[in-house]
């Protein structure tokens, strides 16, 4: 597979080379959590920046009255120090209806970036 992607990617335009190396070279942003801390430490949440796909995901909830988009945003992001997700997919109702909506709100604002709030990544 490896081989198969190398050989379709050289021809391709160098500017498309140097765009997948610019989004790959994004830092990841790396956010504390005092509100989920363990043993009074503050949780580390690593994330990396949003790809079209991504956003694409989290824009199908579509509405500002849909606040699930927010825990999509920390299913498909919210990743430990290992790069192993936080969040799943089976935890979203609960995470639906057991967790703190301002910090998760927090923590989605600071995925996505100061520039676009949650309610922009979730295409509203």
């Amino acid at each position: 597979m490896a081989q198969r992607r190398k050989s379709e990617d050289s021809k391709h335009h160098p500017i498309f080379h140097q765009a997948v190396e610019q989004f790959k070279g994004q830092e990841i942003t790396v956010i504390e959590v005092e509100e989920w801390g363990i043993d009074g430490k503050p949780a580390i949440i690593h994330a990396t920046p949003m790809n079209l796909d991504e956003k694409n995901r989290v824009n199908r909830y579509g509405s500002k009255e849909d606040l699930s988009a927010l825990c999509e945003v920390l299913i498909l992001k919210a990743r430990d120090e290992n790069g192993d997700p936080i969040f799943t997919r089976d935890l979203k109702p609960r995470m639906m209806r057991e967790l703190d909506p301002d910090v998760i709100a927090s923590v989605v604002k600071q995925i996505v970036g100061e520039e676009e709030d949650p309610d922009q990544a979730a295409g509203n």
